[in-house]
């Protein structure tokens, strides 16, 4: 983009730099660290450095936020831990192994998703927000993953307002939701995994680009159902601009042009 400055061409000297796009699949905590065994307990702060801050609300007294490996069961020759097999992943499942998923933990060290449930928030630390898209879901135990009132999301926003809890069949049902089922082998229940993204229409302010913008926090309610998310996709904003390339060059150039013509009109008029 140019400007023009007393018929001068100037290139204009700020640009907005794009937004970061996150996919947060718990696999790597602060500063890059790999989680490389199961997390019974989370304090909520693991992956501020991601701009997320995590809290549990369980219906169950006791339940924390846990993180489960499941890369484990038949496709990697290990005992899922507390048994759980039914968050398992791997080609016998016709799923991509997800690696560490994040569950209400009932079961101590030996990790075990809450089937009693509760709510999970990810409260995001941008001034402003950020633009949520999608989620990933594993084990989901409903025969239809999109008429299921037991998984319920909530978005609290910037200005202080918030949509309140919307289940997933209320938001199927006014096409606010699409569905992708990531099994090859079209698995539901037990060992399923879900993609849910957001589009137009229905109860939430969706933007053509798929997002809910200027989202603050982003709540998920499982109502005395279990499961795990294996990773939630949002836009970070990025609120600093940046010099164009060569910009700050062009407007001295134009701008000591523009003081040279100057000079030479009022000596003209002298």
């Amino acid at each position: 983009m140019f400007e023009r400055i007393g018929g001068a061409a100037v290139a204009a000297a700020i640009i907005a730099a794009p937004a970061a796009a996150m996919t947060l699949d718990f696999d790597t905590m602060n500063g890059g660290t790999p989680v490389v065994s199961g997390v019974p307990a989370l304090n909520g702060d693991e992956f501020t450095d991601y701009g997320v801050r995590l809290s549990v609300a369980p219906n169950r007294s006791g339940s924390t936020l846990g993180l489960f490996d499941s890369n484990c069961g038949p496709d990697f020759g290990t005992t899922c831990t507390g048994g759980d097999s039914d968050l398992a992943t791997g080609p016998t499942f016709g799923t991509a192994p997800q690696g560490r998923v994040l569950i209400i933990n009932w079961g101590g060290a030996n990790l075990n998703d809450d089937p009693k449930g509760g709510e999970i928030t990810f409260d995001f630390l941008d001034p402003g927000g950020v633009s949520f898209s999608a989620l990933t879901l594993l084990d989901i135990d409903e025969a239809d993953p999109l008429s299921t009132s037991d998984i319920q999301f909530r978005f609290d926003y910037a200005d202080g307002t918030s949509s309140g809890f919307w289940s997933v069949a209320d938001l199927g049902a006014a096409g606010a939701l699409s569905v992708t089922n990531l099994s090859s082998k079209g698995l539901t229940g037990n060992n399923s995994l879900w993609r849910y993204a957001f589009v137009g229409g229905g109860p939430l302010p969706v933007g053509a680009d798929g997002s809910v913008a200027s989202v603050s926090a982003f709540a998920l309610r499982y109502d005395n159902i279990s499961g795990a998310v294996a990773s939630i996709e949002y836009d970070r904003p990025t609120t600093s601009a940046v010099p164009a390339p060569g910009a700050l060059g062009l407007m001295a150039l134009a701008l000591g042009g523009l003081g040279l013509a100057r000079g030479a009109r009022r000596r003209a008029r002298g």
